[in-house]
């Protein structure tokens, strides 16, 4: 009873305290923290709010000019090529001003070797160098969405910091349709339902073990992977490379129903050693969805 009187008392706090700071979803994220289930402390999830509300100031890019299917666009920061027509430049840079991939203690490491896994125009891969990372292999099938990539990490890829492989990672070897968003190059699937205003385009496939022996990488330290619904097959071909080398790891979770169960089931039947937790947390209904999930080995 104590325990319960305590927990109540601190609820009542933390809603007072968030309707002070001001913005209701805080009370919002609040309230799905107590009323349902969720894997981050209230406090984490508070200063997640607090960072989101900070990326959402991020200045709108203007567009400097369109060349051979690519726009270039100016940002505060840097000029970056996306594919012509494409609108999601601004969302992606508020996804890494907000770190989704690399919340506290899962970041990139010093001299780390990183798989992008959904490389899309490289955004996350600048990232990853600019935390000290010493290598990251692209992986990417969309050819139009490497060429904006190409040109954004021409320096680094001509230097051997980055490595592009224009394939998709699946389960095996395969060639599959690859639906394409010509407003949202990162939606690109190959398994989510398609619109039928949406072209297609036939892209090849492989693992992420035969990648990865194929570049005879000595390790692996981090995988990230964003995929849209493609993750499942993704991390069953990289089942030799999770367990010899346990990076860690964060996946995407948001776009299959049972993603946020099926995805840490199959990373754990592959190495239970793995301990995860949600980010990226979005309030749906009554209870906290995380976008992505971070996977850690224990030592």
């Amino acid at each position: 009873m104590k325990q319960i009187l305590m927990a109540l008392i601190a609820g009542v706090l933390v809603l007072g305290l968030a309707f002070v700071i001001g913005p209701r979803n805080y009370i919002a994220v609040a309230a799905a923290w107590l009323i349902g289930p969720s894997e981050r402390s209230l406090g984490e999830l508070l200063r997640e709010v607090k960072a989101n509300k900070a990326a959402l100031s991020i200045a709108e890019p203007s567009l400097e000019r369109t060349e051979g299917g690519l726009d270039l666009w100016n940002t505060p920061q840097e000029r970056i090529w996306t594919v012509h027509g494409d609108a999601i430049l601004r969302f992606l840079m508020y996804e890494q001003a907000r770190d989704v991939y690399q919340p506290p203690g899962h970041e990139i490491r010093n001299g780390d070797i990183v798989l992008d896994v959904g490389a899309n125009i490289g955004m996350f891969t600048r990232t990853a160098l600019a935390r000290g990372a010493s290598l990251v292999v692209a992986i990417e099938p969309a050819p139009q969405t490497l060429n904006a990539f190409r040109r954004n990490l021409e320096k680094e890829i001509r230097e051997g910091r980055v490595v592009v492989y224009p394939k998709g990672a699946w389960d095996r070897d395969a060639e599959m349709e690859l639906s394409i968003n010509e407003s949202n190059q990162a939606n690109d699937t190959l398994v989510l339902p398609r619109e039928s205003s949406r072209t297609t385009i036939r892209v090849s496939l492989t693992t992420i073990d035969k990648i990865v022996a194929e570049l005879k990488l000595p390790r692996v330290d981090f995988i990230k992977m964003d995929i849209e619904g493609a993750e499942k097959p993704a991390i069953k071909g990289a089942e030799n490379t999770i367990k010899r080398f346990r990076p860690r790891m964060s996946l995407s979770t948001e776009h299959l129903a049972d993603d946020s169960a099926a995805i840490p089931a199959l990373v754990h039947s592959i190495e239970p050693s793995y301990t995860h937790s949600g980010c990226d947390c979005v309030v749906e209904g009554r209870s906290l969805k995380a976008l992505v999930m971070v996977f850690d080995p224990v030592s």
